[in-house]
């Protein structure tokens, strides 16, 4: 219920959806001749799309949650695991097509191979529900990560599903149950940058202590960097949609007693 809950509120905080929410109460205020209220709507509305469509702008609020978390040398001694959390597959076209299907996150499962590679040892679990189900499709976001892996070579045996998760705290729950930790080991965390802070948040208020983060999937390139790379106003808000979802995400998981911190650090 609380995963079902948070998604339809943020449907409503939704920047770009409030930004067309606004200008739609402006022309029917318009329609009963408030010309304060209409000036008063069209402009929260115009500023909001200068600002958030302005790429340095968005590209300060990503590299804030990026640069967070560092990305870590290699480990000595190898962790026990690593956790690759869900969020880059798209199961409904992926069962429509029949093929794996991803999306702009897709690097979440790309660094896996090289990952497996650089600690064999290392016990790898995906984590990924369907948000999906409503639609009949049964397919698990960690079931289809499993299939890329699997053929980039990693061995089947090395790797366990947990294919439950819908949201960033059940991928934290879930797994921590499913996998049942040695105190005191380490394992990487592999998330998306802007993601990370609430990822790790989780982790730690579900008792995991041991995850060491491994941010990928950058939008940025750090402080150096003036915007996200996304050079265009629609670009900006659809990444600004994401980023915002994060930080209403952070509040959210404090109060509810999901995260360790209001705003996660190493």
């Amino acid at each position: 219920m609380f995963a079902l809950l948070t998604k339809i509120a943020y449907l409503f905080l939704k920047p770009s959806n409030l930004l067309v929410a606004l200008a739609a109460l402006g022309f029917l205020a318009s329609l009963i001749s408030r010309r304060i209220v209409v000036r008063l709507l069209a402009g929260l509305a115009i500023a909001g799309l200068v600002v958030i469509g302005f790429p340095p702008t968005t590209g300060w609020v990503a590299e804030i949650l990026e640069d967070r978390f560092p990305i870590p040398a290699q480990l000595d001694p190898p962790p026990a695991g690593i956790i690759v959390l869900g969020g880059a597959q798209e199961t409904h076209l992926t069962a429509l097509r029949g093929a794996p299907q991803v999306n702009a996150s897709a690097e979440r499962t790309l660094v896996v191979p090289d990952l497996a590679r650089l600690y064999p040892q290392a016990r790898i679990v995906l984590t990924g529900g369907n948000a999906g189900e409503a639609h009949g499709v049964s397919l698990s976001e960690a079931e289809i990560m499993r299939q890329l892996i699997v053929s980039a070579g990693v061995a089947p045996e090395r790797i366990t599903t947990e294919g439950r998760s819908w949201t960033t705290w059940e991928n934290a729950t879930f797994t921590k149950a499913l996998v049942n930790p040695e105190p005191g080991s380490r394992w990487l965390l592999v998330t998306s940058g802007w993601h990370m802070p609430r990822a790790m948040g989780a982790f730690r208020a579900a008792g995991w202590d041991g995850v060491v983060a491994y941010p990928v999937d950058f939008v940025t390139g750090g402080p150096e960097a003036l915007n996200a790379g996304y050079a265009g106003a629609g670009q900006s808000l659809a990444l600004f949609d994401i980023l915002a979802k994060e930080i209403i995400g952070l509040a959210v998981y404090r109060m509810a007693g999901r995260s360790d911190a209001w705003f996660p650090a190493p």
